[in-house]
């Protein structure tokens, strides 16, 4: 069988091959990984679909290959393919002597001869096929003629949009060749399904299902897309307009350029994506941090102790998940398409977090339930993974929120992007001792001013919401006893 590579989730189409973990003539049991991937900044084992041995390699270290291309020829060990191979023994032994080569086996173990009359379809096949298939193998490809060239092509093509006979399972109005499923996706779709919203652009993870056990039919697909289509009849924006080509900057001096990786190239995909779908609104509040500050100072040797450190980041963390048990709409996500509001009872945050590699946002699970120093600890781990380019897609799938500090590059306020299906991110910059007036003492005293900014989509959050869920984030940094007061969870 000709294993291709999976769908990936989160609507990648393409990865690059970072390891190719196996080679030929190695044997392979079933989920285990074969080549490892490079994709929407994770790092994942593609897994073998069934037990077997490897025949043939079509990819190396490297490449970038996409959804549906093949990865490794597998010969499954038993079944119908070694009585195929029997059978092709026995043709051969009849084909006055000529040499077959063994890669030749799958190809004609797919034109078996029919029951009913095996000898002469097998007569009739040594006839018509010595001089296609022997160039094959002993002839270069520049001596085929076009009439050759064409009847191996038409042949390659018949062989790839075969399936095993469990994906043969085509929905109604689809006509594409159908893809193996990927088993690590959580995602109740037949091949066919998944390869038919490939081809129109839609996330198979995203499209409700209606079918038993929520199963995805080709109908859901086309309706979700339907509904998408009409979301997206709206003005040209931001991110809409398609540039035109860049001019030609050699004219005027020195230039190098260089390829996009794979993190940058999806970076820009998915920020475009976000700004030109999220109508933006930003509010900017400066927090008193000066008492948090004191409790970390006071504090970070414990946290050290445990194997974290104590930084105003995992402090906020614990901040931002409480405000968000108090206002629960700023951890929602909205769907125009099904004209409805997704409601979350778990709180995963991501963090931002500045890599060689480029951005990444890793998420920390269930940040209510877990202690600041938990928090930093577990920071501090995930945090290495997304330095080395060690995480997967669970890492950095799920958040329901987004947290992003520059303040340790000297940044007051910005404008962050909401990191879309969010519906929220929490922007925090360098604090600074500056003067504030004290009315009890009726003078200004210095105090430690923490720059915030929040961005929010204005088709879920209004303003006001917005502005409640900042100014208890500020009032919590000002004094933490907060989070016991209101906040839910560990203190």
């Amino acid at each position: 069988m000709e294993f291709k590579l999976p769908e990936l989730g989160e609507n990648i189409q393409e990865a690059q091959v970072l390891k190719v973990l196996v080679s030929v003539g190695d044997t392979v049991q079933a989920e285990q990984g074969i080549i490892e991937v490079e994709s929407d900044k994770a790092n994942l084992e593609v897994p073998a679909p069934a037990a077997g041995s490897i025949k043939k390699l079509h990819v190396s270290k490297g490449d970038t290959i996409k959804v549906g291309q093949a990865i490794a020829t597998i010969q499954e060990s038993g079944g119908q393919e070694d009585s195929d191979r029997g059978e092709k023994t026995k043709t051969t032994e009849r084909d006055e002597g000529k040499p077959r080569d063994e890669s030749e086996a799958p190809e004609e173990s797919e034109e078996q001869p029919s029951p009913e009359k095996p000898q002469a379809r097998t007569k009739e096949r040594e006839q018509e096929k010595p001089e296609q298939e022997e160039p094959k193998q002993e002839e270069p490809e520049e001596d085929k003629t076009p009439k050759d060239q064409t009847k191996d092509q038409g042949e390659k093509e018949a062989r790839d949009a075969k399936a095993p006979a469990a994906e043969q399972t085509p929905e109604p109005g689809d006509s594409g060749p159908p893809s193996p499923a990927f088993p690590r996706v959580p995602v109740f779709a037949a091949p066919s399904v998944r390869q038919f919203a490939r081809q129109i652009g839609i996330a198979i993870d995203q499209v409700p299902g209606t079918g038993p056990g929520g199963r995805i039919a080709i109908d859901d697909v086309k309706r979700f897309a339907r509904e998408q289509r009409a979301t997206a009849q709206t003005p040209s924006g931001p991110g809409r307009i398609q540039a035109g080509p860049l001019p030609d900057f050699s004219q005027w001096g020195e230039v190098d350029y260089e390829a996009l990786s794979t993190v940058r190239r999806k970076t820009a995909t998915h920020m475009a994506l976000c700004w030109s779908t999220v109508p933006h609104v930003t509010l900017f509040e400066k927090a008193d941090a000066t008492e948090l500050e004191a409790q970390r100072q006071r504090f970070k040797d414990r946290a050290k102790d445990a194997g974290g450190q104590l930084s105003i980041t995992a402090m906020l963390l614990r901040i931002v998940a409480a405000a968000l048990r108090v206002h629960p709409k700023l951890a929602a996500s909205i769907d125009m398409g099904a004209q409805r509001i997704a409601t979350k009872h778990y709180c995963h945050v991501g963090v931002a977090v500045d890599t060689p590699r480029g951005l990444m946002v890793p998420v920390i699970r269930d940040v209510d339930q877990k202690s600041m120093i938990e928090l930093s600890v577990e920071l501090g781990k995930i945090a290495a993974k997304a330095r080395e380019g060690k995480l997967t897609m669970d890492a950095i799938s799920g958040g329901v929120f987004t947290l992003t500090n520059l303040g340790g590059l000297g940044t007051g306020f910005f404008t962050p992007i909401v990191n879309h299906p969010e519906a929220a991110i929490l922007g925090v910059g360098r604090a600074a001792t500056e003067p504030v007036f004290n009315e009890a003492k009726g003078q200004f005293v210095p105090r430690l001013l923490m720059p915030l900014s929040l961005s929010f989509d204005h088709r879920l959050i209004d303003g006001a919401d917005g502005a409640r869920f900042l100014h208890w984030v500020a009032e919590a940094i000002r004094n933490p006893i907060l989070l016991v007061l209101e906040g839910r969870g560990k203190g």
